[in-house]
């Protein structure tokens, strides 16, 4: 979904509302970013890498095979976002193709 200023924004529900953050404050609307975070998700995915973590403008991530949790680096009080990992990278492949249209 746009805001009305025309950028592309994810709205989720809590506990998740802190993916929302990530999406405007790190991916923004970089299609090459997503498609970097995006790689490394599938290289955990695939087997190739046991885990990675990721630092970006505001959040650090940290993806397993599994899980995939989303932790603000400067709002101490903020609860981090866990979600699933095959989750997440369905939310990045969206975001990505709509980046690209």
């Amino acid at each position: 979904m746009n805001n009305k200023d025309g950028e592309l924004i994810l709205e989720i529900a809590g506990p998740y509302d802190l993916l929302a953050t990530f999406f405007a404050a790190d991916i923004q609307q970089d299609p090459e970013l997503c498609r970097y975070y995006l790689d490394r998700v599938t290289k955990v995915l695939d087997g190739e890498s046991f885990h990675t973590d990721l630092t970006g403008n505001a959040h650090s991530v940290t993806v397993t095979k599994t899980t995939t949790i989303v932790t603000s680096l400067f709002d101490h009080g903020a609860a981090p976002a866990e979600i699933e990992t095959d989750r997440f990278k369905e939310v990045l492949e969206k975001w990505h193709e709509i980046l690209l249209k």
